[in-house]
This record gives C-alpha cells, sequence and structure tokens, in this order.
C-alpha cells in the first residue's frame, strides 16, 4: 500500500505480495517451448519484476511474501515448467532476502497446497482429484484462501520482525506426503 505523509509527500512500500500462478499439463518432451516460456514468464519473472520494483521503493523495515507451491518442493508429472518456475521462486526469495536485508526489509516464501479458487477450478471438476489432494494432507482438507492469507498477514506483520529468508508450506502437511497422480 501506499501512504500519504503527514506532510503530504508520498512514501514508500510496507508491504508486497507477488501472488501469479498458471500451469500446463504437457511431458517435458512434448511441452512446447512458448508454454513453457508463459509460465516460467508468469511465475517466476513475475515475482522477479516484483521484487525488483517494490524492493526500490519499499519502506525500510517492510516485508515482501512471495507465493510460491507446494510444486517448488514436490515434483507433480507433467507439470515441469509450473514446477521448476515455483522452485525457483523459493530460491530467487532467499537471495531477495540477503540483498533487502541490510534495509530491515523481510522477503519470505509462502507455498500453499491445493486451495480452493477460481484458478483451481478444474481440479475440482475432474472426478477423484481433490479427494486424492485431501487423501495425501495430514489435516484431512483442502484449504481455503483465508488459510493463505492469514500465513502472508502474519508475515508483514509486526509478529515476523525477524523472520526473514524462510519458506512456509501452507499445504495441509500434504509435503509429507505424494503428489497425487493427476
Amino acid at each position: 500500500r501506499q501512504a500519504v505523509c503527514e506532510r503530504g509527500g508520498l512514501r514508500g512500500l510496507d508491504a508486497a505480495v507477488a501472488n501469479a500462478g498458471k500451469g500446463a499439463f504437457s511431458s517435458i518432451v512434448d511441452h512446447p517451448l512458448e508454454s513453457w516460456q508463459e509460465i516460467i514468464d508468469l511465475c517466476l519473472t513475475g515475482v522477479f519484476l516484483t521484487l525488483k520494483h517494490a524492493g526500490r521503493v519499499m519502506n525500510d523495515g517492510g516485508s515482501i511474501v512471495d507465493i510460491a507451491s507446494l510444486n517448488a518442493i514436490q515434483p507433480a508429472e507433467g507439470m515441469a515448467a509450473y514446477c521448476a518456475a515455483k522452485a525457483g521462486v523459493a530460491m530467487l526469495t532467499k537471495v531477495a532476502a540477503m540483498e533487502l536485508g541490510h534495509r530491515g526489509i523481510r522477503v519470505n516464501t509462502v507455498a500453499p497446497g491445493l486451495v480452493q479458487t477460481a484458478a483451481t477450478g478444474a481440479f475440482f471438476m475432474v472426478p477423484g482429484v481433490v479427494e486424492e489432494f485431501v487423501e495425501n494432507t495430514t489435516v484431512g482438507r483442502f484449504a481455503q484462501p483465508s488459510d493463505i492469507a492469514d500465513m502472508v498477514a502474519f508475515l508483514v506483520g509486526p509478529e515476523s520482525t525477524f523472520v526473514s529468508a524462510s519458506f512456509f508450506s501452507v499445504d495441509g502437511g500434504a509435503s509429507t506426503k505424494r503428489y497425487p497422480d493427476l
């Protein structure tokens, strides 16, 4: 958010969240280069651009949260571009935390599992897929957007001023099990 100072001038950002994602199902040997590049551009380059531009105007002591995915640490057959991009987000976050830390700016990664949103609607339409995702969590359910928002709110809030370069799986324990066979 951009706020107006008492003197009427603008000041920088206190928090920024890089949240974008898109995937495609294709084996590596059949994946069109154009589709690969589109996914990398959105999921990884988009985070880079957020870090680059937000980092320039971020107030000292601010917080940036990059949204990755369970697929940053758990591979899924047919999702090479998405998995590679989200794994890249996790490492990019660590580098940004190192580079911006001298200003007290914290940079962290949140890695959701399956979240019920408009973007994941296709998963919820295929018989058995959601049940398999739920079976492969330790808490026995998929996430709601508020589950992810709560973690992001913590990371941009004053309770997390000593948390940086960290990776937070918000996946209901799915990272401890296998990825569903899609």
